[in-house]
C-alpha cells in the first residue's frame, strides 16, 4: 500500500498582505472542503516585511467568501521556503522569475497560478494593494477560479 506523503503549496506575491494571503487561505478552504489533509499550504512576499497582517480589504473579501485570516503573518521568501514546497504558484512573472533565480531545482515546481484557470493562461494577477473593494473582489475571483484545478493538480501527484 502506497503511503501518501503531505505536499506542500507556496503561494508566492510581492508583500504577502494580499494576493498571496488570499489564495492561501482560500485554497485552505477548499481543501477542508474536500476533507482534504494531505496539504501544507503556506505564502510569502519577494519584497515582504515579516510579520504584518493582511491588507485590510483582503481580510474583508476573505470573509465575504466566509474565510478568516486572522492568524496570518507576512513572511519574506527564502530559498529554504522554495525548497520546502512541492509546488509553488506565483502571480506575476516577475515572482516567478525570482523563485526560479534562487535554484535551478525551483524550475520544474514553480508556475503562474493562472497556469491554473480553466483557460490556462500566463496572465498576471496585478496587485490590488491600494485599490477598491472592488479591486480587490475581481482578484479574489480570479484567484478563486484557479484553485480547484490546482487542488486536482496537487492531489493528483500525492
Amino acid at each position: 500500500m502506497k503511503t501518501k506523503h503531505k505536499k506542500s503549496v507556496l503561494f508566492v506575491c510581492t508583500g504577502n498582505m494580499c494576493r498571496s494571503v488570499i489564495a492561501e487561505y482560500l485554497f485552505r478552504a477548499l481543501l477542508e472542503q474536500r476533507s482534504e489533509n494531505r496539504v501544507r499550504v503556506t505564502s510569502a512576499g519577494t519584497a515582504a516585511l515579516e510579520g504584518f497582517g493582511p491588507s485590510d480589504n483582503a481580510m474583508r473579501v476573505l470573509k465575504e467568501y466566509g474565510v478568516d485570516a486572522t492568524g496570518h503573518a507576512t513572511a519574506h521568501l527564502t530559498e529554504a521556503l522554495c525548497l520546502d514546497a512541492d509546488v509553488i504558484c506565483c502571480m506575476t512573472h516577475v515572482h516567478l522569475s525570482t523563485v526560479r533565480s534562487l535554484s535551478p531545482s525551483l524550475r520544474g515546481r514553480s508556475h503562474l497560478l493562472t497556469e491554473f484557470a480553466e483557460a490556462n493562461t500566463e496572465a498576471e494577477i496585478d496587485d490590488p494593494m491600494g485599490g477598491s473593494i472592488e479591486t480587490y473582489r475581481e482578484v479574489t475571483r480570479i484567484i478563486d477560479g484557479c484553485l480547484p484545478r490546482l487542488a486536482d493538480f496537487v492531489l493528483e501527484e500525492g
